[in-house]
């Protein structure tokens, strides 16, 4: 887990460093529309992914915990052939009716050479989806971890290299641009990901056979997971697309609706999502953990680890949303020289409990063999979004887009909770938000008092982000004196951070 941990944290902070440096590039409206493109790209890499690595890592995971290194490696085979099909399918479609796609979805022709750049690295980011979802399973994260660190290297570097090319403001072009270099690197990652499977695989023996079932095992797995992401990313993205049109319709010129569309997803969410790497880790190493135990029949141990996870959910979103509240203006400013994007940061950050909690309960309900349940709930939250973003924007236009993000997320994440509650008993959570919001707000207020000291006493008014480490360190000890978390809690902690 510490290598994931690691290289998710070093792969967000330079994506957001890279972000700062595409957005002073190209602007908010040039955000924007790579935004649109990339919903467009998200949608077409849904079809082409096809659940297959939830599939792998669940498949992989099973047949060795019976002890079959055999089914395991037919498992992968099985896979990567699935990929294979739905990914050069979905290219071709990609790359034929790009012009169609960017003037009648997107209105905008600007969109169509990115498409059409983008379709070649469906099959590539598809196949290695199953790698992906192999290493989850044996637990050789640092292989899968190095491999992405490369990859996201590559990317940065061709992108900027790129863009220094470019001497006047062509947005297109600079859409472009950056999506080679984002292929370039799938190409690089997908080359190295078969390389290290081949040599990994044959570490793994014991068994003499495969289950007859493998095959119809993974389509259970893969299909409903397949069609929940192919109608509920449809649905996100008719709703990315409805936006822009939306805020054009309350009276906003088009080059006006693609800056506000560029800050809010382009510049904003990423920014609220940095803090959520480590998060994400937790959300994918509990599939298979889950899946095992599940497997053996370890009712306890399902138990465990689920109210595990989701205290410690509760204690870092608790942190991070206070912390995003309080240097909001600081952020914007210090990022992107934008008080719009600070006030963002500001209005957008309550809802990041909801979204990082629902992250963690989703995985744990598919390592609970629930993807069902999570295909329903996206759904829903998708229908409502979209018919909500049709029916307000045009009036309310961005005050509505945010009640609408807001209204989802929440529904989606109390549905997925309650489902969890059914499967294992869910102890003390309220509890320990209650404690956690106590000791961060403390925490906030001892930290400004320190401040304030350090002021009277040297005459040095310290940097406001030289706060957070001292916050940090109070909220820890806090949680620690009201039992947040106990001495058995940092064992099992080290325990997983040592696999």
């Amino acid at each position: 887990m510490i290598a994931l941990t690691v290289t998710a944290l070093i792969m967000r902070t330079t994506g957001v460093f890279f972000q700062v440096y595409i957005s002073n590039k190209i602007g908010p409206a040039g955000i924007g529309l790579f935004q649109l493109i990339i919903s467009v790209y998200i949608l077409a890499l849904t079809v082409s992914i096809s659940g297959i690595k939830l599939a792998a890592t669940r498949l992989v995971a099973e047949e060795l915990a019976i002890g079959n290194s055999v089914g395991a490696k037919r498992a992968v085979i099985n896979c990567l052939t699935y990929s294979l099909a739905f990914s050069l399918g979905i290219g071709f479609v990609l790359f034929t009716t790009a012009e169609y796609v960017a003037i009648q979805w997107l209105s905008d022709a600007r969109a169509i050479l990115s498409l059409r750049i983008l379709a070649f690295s469906l099959p590539f980011i598809s196949l290695s989806s199953v790698f992906s979802g192999y290493f989850l399973a044996v637990r050789r994260v640092m292989k899968a971890a190095s491999v992405q660190l490369l990859e996201q290297g590559i990317k940065i570097a061709a992108t900027m290299f790129f863009l220094s090319l470019i001497v006047h403001n062509d947005l297109e072009l600079a859409a472009a641009v950056i999506v080679a270099g984002a292929c370039i690197g799938e190409f690089v990652s997908f080359f190295l990901n078969l390389y290290i499977y081949i040599a990994d695989a044959k570490t793994v023996v014991g068994g003499s056979g495969y289950s007859s079932d493998l095959l119809s095992r993974m389509f259970k797995i893969s299909l409903p997971v397949a069609f929940s992401a192919y109608f509920t990313s449809g649905l996100r993205t008719l709703q990315q697309i409805l936006v822009p049109m939306g805020l054009r319709k309350s009276g906003s010129s088009g080059d006006s609706a693609l800056a506000t569309y560029g800050i809010i997803n382009g510049m904003v969410m990423p920014i609220l999502m940095y803090p959520a790497a480590v998060l994400h880790v937790a959300a994918e190493l509990v599939v298979p953990e889950l899946a095992e135990s599940k497997a053996r029949g370890s009712a306890n141990r399902v138990n465990y680890i689920v109210n595990r996870v989701l205290s410690l959910g509760v204690m870092c979103s608790i942190f991070v949303t206070l912390i995003f509240l309080r240097f909001s203006t600081d952020l914007g400013l210090a990022l992107y020289t934008s008080r719009e994007a600070g006030h963002f940061i500001w209005v957008l950050a309550p809802i990041l409990p909801i979204m990082y909690m629902d992250m963690l309960t989703d995985g744990m309900l598919k390592g609970l063999n629930e993807q069902v349940s999570t295909m329903r709930y996206n759904i829903i939250e998708s229908v409502i979004s979209v018919i909500l973003i049709y029916l307000l924007l045009p009036y309310y236009a961005i005050n509505a887009y945010i009640f609408i993000l807001y209204l989802g997320r929440a529904i989606n994440f109390i549905l997925s909770l309650g489902k969890l509650a059914t499967i294992t008993p869910l102890i003390q959570s309220s509890v320990t938000a209650i404690k956690a919001l106590f000791s961060m707000l403390t925490s906030l207020f001892l930290a400004n008092i320190v401040i304030i000291v350090i002021n009277n006493l040297s005459g040095l008014k310290p940097p406001n982000f030289f706060l957070v480490p001292i916050v940090a360190c109070i909220y820890y000890l806090l949680l620690r004196v009201t039992a947040c978390i106990t001495r058995e809690d940092l064992v099992w902690f080290k325990s997983v951070l040592s696999r």
